[in-house]
């Protein structure tokens, strides 16, 4: 039920010599470089192989790069660094290695509009600080390099959580309200909800982390005091979870260690995670397989494979804490892109795929063992509407699932989709001509009978103002076809009561209502086959 797609280690067991031996987060390629792939079948590395590579990691010396460009008299250069944890001893030997004559600059906007309040000269596309300019130089510097350490986030009591004496933690970190203040949603509130309920129900430890608050803000020193807000304006909230997952790593008390997206929900809640996590190998991260809309461009990268961080795991140890923290540099990297740091889409999903190309970082689950996908791109939750492709809603979630990903799309629409996800948990199939149909059927013929409607003239009753409504959150492409932001987020009551209230009787609605459904099931007859919510069955 899993797949292997990683590369073994294979090292000499005596330490490396040498000042120029790679040491932390440099050591993951040296230590898989050059490596034959380990069968797909296969347990895992011997001890012996283990014990080789945590020693590499552990005793070797190189830096990384852990700063966008810095310009020196024009020149750019970065800061280089042991890891996340050692960036403020890298931006001050960075700036020991100046002369004193130096012009320190830098081209990102977030550093930009610090270097300003210290007087640097700036155009449209960089500020550069006087010569000599060292209180100037040191605050570009150290902005340059503020992505690189982690979030200014403190959690405290990290031991604490092995008391209950759990063998599986389940995790989750939200900023919404930072981001999006203006939106008001209780989606978080929600998925933790079906977590929490699901590890009290086998016995996991939850451990929710809510960032909205400011409980957890800490300033890095006493004269680098960034806040949480000014932090994600350089690298994006996506980014928590890895962070979460290596903090997390130094309770060392479990056997699995698995972090969430506040936007997925548990949906399988008699399924044990540590059974599907019996699989993952040590020193692995595990994803489940992304058959979504940008699998492509991220197999790119990644040596051919494509999963998502959505449900990330790991069994921990000191080879897990180097890939997460070497996951965070890999931005940095000369093959690395600073984009990943928060304006290219896919994030933290990127670099864990660049890193996973490079040295094998990740253990991939089959799609849906772990989670799948319930968003617009999967057109859910109105599959069949016109313009949706049948290759796409087959990637939709399915009862059975272990659990919902509602990602993409606007953040208020994730929360109207749970709301239809559960319709669908709760709705079971009817018999419509010797064929089992799901709600997504149901809802297709009632939205085709309230956009037959769209484009006449508008009259006064509240009958004609709700299927207006519906038109007007419909986007169509050139006319014809729906785009996969059609959907109408209504409940599937509230939609029928707006396609009743056409007709003059509830009789005729529902003998219209009833044509349409038969109608639409002749036409996906053959077309569609696919177990799940929605899906003709025979």
């Amino acid at each position: 039920r899993s797949c292997r797609c990683e590369a073994a280690a294979r090292l000499p067991l005596s330490k490396p010599a040498g000042p120029t031996a790679p040491r932390g987060v440099a050591a993951l390629y040296e230590a898989r470089r050059d490596t034959p792939v380990r069968p797909r079948n296969a347990r895992g590395a011997t001890p012996a192989m283990r014990l080789a590579v945590l020693l590499a990691a552990t005793t070797a010396r190189a830096l990384q790069p852990c700063s966008t460009p810095v310009l020196v008299n024009n020149i750019e250069r970065v800061v280089e660094c042991g890891g996340p944890h050692a960036v403020d001893d890298a931006v001050f030997a960075f700036l020991g290695s100046l002369n004193d004559t130096a012009r320190v600059g830098c081209a990102t906007e977030a550093c930009r509009d610090a270097a300003r309040k210290k007087g640097a000269t700036c155009s449209d596309e960089e500020c550069t600080c006087g010569a000599g300019d060292w209180a100037c130089a040191r605050l570009v510097v150290e902005h340059a390099a503020l992505p690189a350490r982690w979030p200014p986030v403190a959690i405290k009591d990290v031991e604490g959580l092995c008391e209950n004496g759990s063998r599986v933690l389940i995790a989750s970190a939200s900023d919404g309200i930072r981001v999006a203040p203006h939106v008001t949603t209780n989606l978080r509130e929600r998925t933790w909800e079906s977590w929490r309920d699901y590890c009290m129900r086998h016995g996991y430890a939850f451990f929710p982390l809510d960032l909205s608050s400011d409980e957890y803000w800490s300033a890095y020193s006493e004269d680098l005091k960034v806040e949480l807000d000014y932090y994600l304006k350089v690298r994006s909230g996506h980014w928590h979870k890895i962070f979460l997952l290596r903090r997390l790593l130094d309770s060392d008390c479990f056997q699995f260690y698995v972090v969430v997206d506040d936007d997925v929900v548990v949906t399988s809640p008699q399924i044990q995670l540590h059974s599907i996590l019996e699989d993952l190998p040590e020193d692995y991260l595990g994803a489940g397989a992304d058959e979504n809309y940008h699998r492509h461009a991220q197999a790119q990268i990644s040596g051919g494979y494509s999963f998502n961080t959505g449900l990330i795991a790991t069994r921990g140890g000191a080879y897990a804490k180097l890939l997460l923290e070497a996951a965070w540099l890999e931005p940095f990297r000369e093959d690395g892109d600073a984009c990943w740091l928060k304006g290219c889409f896919a994030w933290d999903q990127a670099a864990v795929a660049s890193l996973h190309g490079r040295v094998g970082a990740v253990h991939v689950f089959p799609y849906r063992v772990l989670q799948s996908s319930w968003n617009a791109h999967t057109c859910a939750p109105d599959f069949f509407a016109a313009g949706c492709a049948v290759e796409n809603s087959r990637l939709a979630w399915r009862p059975g699932d272990f659990s919902a990903h509602l990602s993409g799309g606007h953040y208020v629409d994730r929360s109207h989709r749970l709301d239809l996800l559960r319709e669908y948990l709760e709705e079971g199939p009817l018999q419509v001509e010797n064929a089992s149909i799901g709600l997504s059927t149901r809802r297709t013929a009632l939205l085709e009978l309230a956009l037959a409607q769209c484009g006449r003239d508008r009259v006064v009753d509240a009958a004609r103002r709700s299927i207006d409504e519906v038109c007007d959150r419909v986007s169509r492409n050139d006319g014809r076809f729906l785009s996969f932001e059609r959907s109408v987020l209504w409940p599937t009551s509230q939609l029928r009561a707006a396609v009743v209230d056409l007709y003059p009787s509830l009789e005729e609605a529902d003998a219209a209502i009833a044509a349409r459904t038969r109608a639409l099931v002749g036409s996906l007859r053959g077309v569609v086959q696919v177990d799940g919510a929605g899906f003709v069955l025979g």
